[in-house]
């Protein structure tokens, strides 16, 4: 990793009143949220950033080191049911099949980086 980037890591750690751990994963929950936001191509699938994490990184509703986001694709805007009746008529193999697509390709793309 850069000089800079662990000197300016580990300076703020102290100031935060955290582990330098936890600084440095909530550097990359914050580049890894305006990566989603701001860098994906403005004509695709809508997403929503909800739980924990987006109220204290949006709101500042809590004070946290989070572990994990919470990341919601807009079922309609991926050609998926997004009606209770439509998802309902769906066996499980056919709900899941969509979410097992998803993970391959991240994790593809995970490996492209």
């Amino acid at each position: 990793m850069n000089l800079n980037f662990n000197t300016i890591i580990q300076a703020a750690a102290p100031r935060l009143g955290t582990a330098v751990q936890n600084v440095e994963k909530d550097f990359w929950v914050c580049w890894t949220l305006d990566a989603l936001f701001n860098g994906m191509p403005s004509d695709g699938p809508r997403l929503l950033f909800k739980g924990g994490t987006s109220l204290s990184k949006a709101y500042g509703l809590i004070s946290r080191f989070s572990e994990d986001i919470d990341i919601t694709v807009f079922r309609a805007d991926i050609g998926e049911p997004a009606e209770t009746a439509e998802l309902e008529a769906l066996s499980g193999n056919q709900r899941r099949r969509p979410t097992d697509a998803a993970v391959l390709v991240s994790h593809r793309n995970s490996h492209a980086w």
